[in-house]
């Protein structure tokens, strides 16, 4: 396979709305839409051929020995005017496996996402931590591309990204817009969080991360006063928080509570669901730095979460469960579907109130 045959499958699949496109020997390729897979009957079944011609027309030598070494490898393409995608090769079973993310060329803006006012607000602010997490395929990644285009368009300012891969090429807004790629733009996360910091940045973004030295450097940026944006993988903003502490030795979790205390602006965890109409749309937990989260970071009271989130009912700040009742009244999205994605079902059922 060349290149330009890869680029007019990238095409064609781009055209037809899929998502995502994913391709292993011995089985005919998956398409996901709105959330569900299906098979492309139409299409031949993949062989393990046709796979190692694709690595070595797509990747470069480098690439394919990091791939057989490391068992994965991921990168980004991009097709002026077409979309931008996210290709990832993985191995199973002593054969290749491909996976392709489709990002469309134009960001969504806040209000088409549906995000909570008071988080699109946070963008207007000069420091602090704004936290974005999700399970894998929540689209997280373009929640936050929506963010950035907003935050670039309010004053001129000095974004950068440190993203793995990069997804959504920016636009300057007002001011300027850099963006490193983990890889092929800078060597590792940590080293772009500092150039990050180095270069006097407005808004720092990292796209995820992961280790105990990546959110030291975090807490350094937002001590010297940034604004820092992150994305993590979880589910709940409970369990985000666990992960984070999970990574700090029991003696070093009071410092990392209190830099929380001080320096979080808002928290956000979005889940993808079904609409009754068919397509999908975001529902969003939030959690919003006040008194009362402030003292739950200091006091080492994080099991008080959930009646945080009770206590501020008439404010934007609400948890998963809160957002998928309100959703299940408004007639949004099926019952069951809302009951099996909830975290505590008891709980859930006195929020719908009777709701059927």
């Amino acid at each position: 396979m060349t290149i330009d045959q890869f680029e007019k499958m990238l095409i064609d699949i781009a055209k037809k709305g899929v998502k995502e496109y994913h391709l292993t020997p011995g089985a005919k390729p998956f398409i996901r839409e709105h959330g569900l897979i299906s098979e492309v009957s139409e299409a031949e079944v993949v062989s393990l051929e046709y796979m190692n011609r694709l690595v070595a027309s797509i990747l470069s030598k480098e690439d394919q020995v990091q791939l057989y070494a490391d068992g994965a490898f991921e990168t980004a393409y991009s097709i002026e005017n077409i979309g931008r995608f996210r290709i990832r090769f993985g191995r199973q079973r002593s054969s290749l496996t491909l996976v392709i993310f489709i990002k469309s060329t134009s960001i969504p803006s806040v209000k088409d996402l549906k995000i909570p006012e008071s988080v699109i607000g946070k963008m207007n602010g000069s420091s602090g931590l704004l936290i974005v997490t999700g399970e894998t395929k929540s689209n997280k990644t373009t929640t936050i591309a929506s963010l950035l285009s907003e935050g670039s368009k309010i004053r001129p300012r000095i974004v950068t990204t440190v993203e793995n891969p990069i997804d959504y090429l920016l636009s300057h807004g007002k001011g300027i817009v850099n963006q490193m790629e983990v890889g092929v733009d800078i060597k590792s996360t940590a080293k772009g969080i500092k150039e990050a910091i180095n270069n006097h940045s407005d808004i720092i973004y990292i796209s995820d991360v992961q280790t105990k030295e990546e959110w030291q450097l975090v807490f350094d940026a937002l001590e010297k006063g940034f604004f820092v944006i992150v994305s993590m993988n979880s589910r709940g903003i409970e369990a985000a928080i666990d992960h984070m502490l999970f990574l700090f030795n029991k003696d070093e979790q009071p410092f990392v509570k209190r830099l929380l205390a001080h320096h979080l602006n808002a928290f956000l965890y979005e889940v993808n669901v079904e609409m009754l109409d068919g397509k999908t749309a975001a529902v969003y937990e939030v959690l919003l730095n006040n008194k009362a989260v402030r003292n739950m970071f200091l006091e080492n009271k994080l099991k008080q979460l959930p009646e945080i989130f009770k206590s501020f009912p008439k404010t934007e700040m609400r948890s998963m469960d809160m957002a998928l009742a309100d959703y299940v009244k408004s007639g949004l999205i099926d019952r069951d579907l809302a009951i099996s994605r909830s975290h505590d079902k008891s709980d859930f059922m006195k929020l719908l109130n009777g709701v059927k």
